[in-house]
Order: structure tokens, then sequence, then C-alpha cells
């Protein structure tokens, strides 16, 4: 009897852990939820489109950066959900605050940089978490999972910002 409890559990908490990781891994392409707002950005900032691409470009190297830190994270005594929940956070806020103020560019890509940081955290987290929180078993097929789900993430990100863009204003595209 005992012993089926415990096997219960552990596939509760293997379900459950996977999920989590699965959740992470959605978070890996937040910063392109903007593409589809590039033209209408250019517009309302007299840019170029060029200038506008900063706004997926540059999360790109804070992506790298967040790579270099979780590294020295992972490590420490900092937990591992922690850690997701921060970058979680950090993608959430810093995605939602051009909707609180979006009259100056720069603050924009302060913004997606900050954003860049925290879906880098969640990339880097997923593969550390399928390491240290799941049993050997398990691994291989979250590691697929978590591509698939990166994946899914994107098409949500961008498909819902062009549908909140074509809405209104462009900065809906903010609400993703």
């Amino acid at each position: 009897m005992n012993k089926e409890v415990n096997a219960t559990t552990s596939r509760r908490y293997i379900s459950k852990t996977r999920i989590g990781i699965l959740a992470v891994s959605t978070m890996s392409m937040a910063s392109l939820a903007i593409t589809p707002s590039y033209a209408a950005i250019a517009n309302f900032f007299k840019l170029s489109h060029t200038g506008v691409q900063m706004l997926t470009t540059l999360p790109n190297i804070f992506m790298m950066l967040a790579g270099l830190m979780m590294g020295k994270l992972t490590t420490g005594k900092l937990k591992l959900k922690t850690i997701a929940l921060w970058s979680i956070l950090c993608v959430v806020v810093d995605g939602f605050l051009p909707l609180a103020y979006h009259a100056s560019f720069i603050f924009l890509v302060m913004c997606s940089c900050l954003v860049g940081l925290g879906q880098g955290a969640c990339t880097n987290l997923a593969q550390v978490m399928i390491s240290e929180m799941l049993p050997k078993n398990e691994r291989q097929s979250t590691m697929g999972l978590t591509t698939t789900f990166v994946n899914i993430g994107g098409m949500i990100f961008i498909m819902g910002g062009g549908q909140l863009a074509t809405s209104s204003n462009w900065f809906n595209n903010y609400w993703i």
C-alpha cells in the first residue's frame, strides 16, 4: 500500500514538474510579440523600420546575458522554482509596463531588454530543471516537448499580439 501511495505521489510530482517546465518554456519567445506592430511603431515614433527592430534584437543580447548569469544562480543557494518565478515575473511585468507608458521609444527598448533578460532565464532554466528535477526516464521526452512549447509560445505571442494590435492601437499589442 505504501509503495502505491509513493508511486502515485511520484507520478503527480513528475506531471506537475513537467507542466511547470513546459509553461516556463512557452515564455522563451515573448519578445517576438511586438513584431506585428513594427510598421505602426515606426510611424508613431517617426523611426526607420530597422530602428524599430531593436525591440526584438536587443532582447536577444540580454537573453545571452541571462544565460551566463543562470549558471551562477542555479549553482547557488536560490531554489530553481524561485528563480523561475522571478524570471516569469520579469517577462510579465516588463511586458505590461509599455501599456502604462508608451510615449518614449527608449522606454520601450528598455522594457524589451528586461523581457529578454527574463525570457533568457526561462530558456536556460527549463533545461536545468529538466536535468535536476526529473528522473532520467522522463528527461528525453520532456526535452523534446520543450522545443515544441517554445514554438507554441512564439506562435501565441505573435498571433495574439497581431490580433490585439489590429483591434485598435499598436500599444495594445503589449497585452499579450
